[in-house]
């Protein structure tokens, strides 16, 4: 959890940087160091090689200055161990043989000159020696470099632990004001003033939505109220073929906006959907009863396999209108054949023989707007019943062909 935090973060990231760093140049140093010892001695046996030949060509015996080289004028002559590794490799210049000794060799036309370096072999002595002390000089290097990266790190980040704890302060609809005047004219204080102004915005969203589902609430339910009285009235008197289908046609409409009036509503709303038992036998027939008229002259046998006790904990207005749109829809579009409702271990299907959803409008037929070429309506039923099912989290499918439409509401 502690490395989640950027702070925590920018301190390893400068750690491991600077050992990365110091092994580097640790291991670079070394490289050196065997380098410079590897010249010193050829630069050994480039003078004592010269000083051999002087010899040879004064016809002297040749002899070495140092104890540790000696003079082969051929090669059989050699210790056995660099006699049989020039044999393999004639271009080698360095040997190790089996006893722990350590030979360089310097050949020329004259002979061999060969220095046995083990006593010399400084590096290799106080190797375990540098490699104690570039340990302590990294952990000073890493307890340095975490001080510093943690001061750094602490003076970054404070503006932004300042804003998160604006914004975690933040509870319901109740969100801060004024609070990037103390933040610095950097990039941490130009978020803060778009933070600040996006706040603005939706609270100015927040107070518009307010007013809009009151106002809604209140001005378009009282006049579908009055008009569905006065189309009541309207039936109870004698009307000719053509009114009657007027008045059919007015009372979908009707129905449909007050179904998308209370589910946007009931969306608008931002308090969670309260859930209780409900008996869903008595809701689907209600549903039935109010779209009965879409069935008229109609060759359709409607079946309900729903069990009179069987009940799903949800909310009965919000369920009320996800199943009123969905029989509404399964009534309207099948003009022959049968409609099944059935309900069966917590999955309510409700199958229709229509013609189906045309093939190009199945992946988006939940999308708002959209709509099939002989729908008379506005294209957002399933797209409240799809937003309404993601608000009660219930699993809505739906599966269509042209032999009929199938949805499924699975709890």
């Amino acid at each position: 959890m502690i490395f989640s935090q950027i702070r925590t973060r920018i301190v390893a990231y400068f750690i491991a940087m600077a050992l990365f760093i110091s092994v580097l140049f640790a291991a670079l140093g070394l490289l050196f160091s065997y380098y410079i010892e590897d010249a010193m001695f050829s630069q050994l046996l480039n003078d004592e090689m010269a000083q051999v030949q002087a010899q040879i060509e004064q016809g002297q015996q040749p002899d070495t200055n140092l104890s540790f080289v000696r003079f082969y004028q051929h090669a059989e002559q050699l210790p056995k161990s660099v006699k049989d590794t020039l044999a393999e490799e004639p271009n080698r210049h360095e040997f190790y043989a089996e006893d722990g000794k350590h030979y360089h060799l310097k050949r020329s036309e004259q002979g061999y000159l060969l220095a046995e370096v083990s006593e010399y072999l400084i590096v290799r002595k106080i190797k375990g020696n540098m490699a104690k002390t570039t340990l302590i000089f990294m952990f000073i290097i890493s307890l340095f470099v975490a001080f510093l990266s943690w001061s750094l790190a602490k003076r970054l980040i404070k503006p932004i632990d300042n804003l998160m704890q604006v914004i975690s302060s933040v509870k319901g609809q109740e969100l801060p004001e004024n609070f990037s005047k103390p933040f610095a004219k950097d990039e941490i204080g130009v978020f803060a003033r778009e933070l600040e102004r996006a706040m603005q915005r939706v609270r100015l969203f927040i107070e518009r939505e307010q007013h809009f589902t009151r106002d809604v609430s209140h001005e378009l339910r009282t006049p579908i109220a009055i008009s569905q009285g006065a189309l009541t009235l309207l039936n109870d008197t004698p009307l000719s073929a053509k009114q009657q289908l007027l008045s059919r046609r007015i009372g979908d409409a009707q129905q449909q906006m007050q179904q998308c009036i209370e589910g946007l509503l009931a969306l608008a709303r931002e308090t969670e959907f309260s859930e209780e038992p409900v008996t869903l036998m008595p809701l689907i027939e209600s549903c039935v009863v109010e779209h009965h008229q879409l069935l008229e002259q109609k060759d359709i046998e409607l079946s309900l396999q729903v069990n009179d006790a069987a009940q799903v904990k949800s909310n009965k207005q919000a369920l009320k209108i996800i199943i009123s749109n969905l029989i509404g829809n399964a009534f309207n579009h099948c003009q022959q054949g049968g409609i099944n409702i059935d309900f069966t271990n917590n999955c309510l299907i409700i199958a229709d023989s229509g013609p189906g959803i045309d093939r190009e409008l199945l992946p988006k037929i939940f999308q708002s707007g959209v709509k099939g070429s002989g729908s008379e309506g506005f294209g957002i039923g399933l797209s409240l019943v799809k937003r309404l099912c993601e608000k009660l989290d219930i699993d809505l499918g739906i599966d269509s062909d042209q032999n009929g439409t199938k949805i499924r509401l699975q709890w």
